[in-house]
């Protein structure tokens, strides 16, 4: 009788132990749960003014999650980083010749995209001027997406060098 309970005691613990890890291996992995993190729309437009060739400042809004994640999407497929991208509006102007501070540093090579309203076009690859400012023509105004190359963004200097 005691080697009956002794057996099902052993038997019961070792069924508890493989259910346990049958659960356990089932279970996903973090890597395949995790989610890429889109940037906070607000963070994207922070600290970007624009003005047009005659000195009127344009209008700079953050865009919607959706246009975000459609940004992070155009700028991942082109493989570059997204750095900055927002609504740009000019009252009463339909288009022209923008120049864009905020962006990125001098010297930094950034891709203009801009939303025509079924995908993201490029307007150009441009270097930011000396000033801080990044000059384009635009051929309308809305959802614009600067990117660059992920090799041209350095981080700043400490200094360790």
């Amino acid at each position: 009788m005691r080697k009956r309970i002794t057996s099902a005691v052993l038997t019961a613990f070792v069924l508890a132990l493989l259910f346990g890890m049958a659960s356990f291996a089932a279970s996903p992995t973090p890597a395949a749960t995790t989610v890429t993190k889109i940037p906070e729309a607000t963070a994207l437009a922070a600290g970007v003014t624009a003005k047009t060739e005659s000195g009127v400042t344009a209008v700079i809004k953050k865009l919607n999650e959706t246009s975000v994640k459609s940004a992070v999407e155009a700028a991942k497929t082109r493989g570059t980083t997204l750095l900055k991208a927002m609504d740009i509006s000019v009252t009463g102007a339909k288009d022209g010749k923008l120049s864009v501070s905020g962006i990125g540093s001098a010297g930094m090579k950034v891709t203009v995209l801009h939303f025509n309203g079924k995908m993201w076009e490029s307007y150009g690859t441009y270097t930011v001027a000396n000033d801080g400012t990044l000059t384009f023509k635009a051929r309308s105004f809305s959802p614009f997406a600067f990117v660059t190359d992920s090799k041209t963004v350095t981080s700043p200097k400490t200094g360790d060098d």
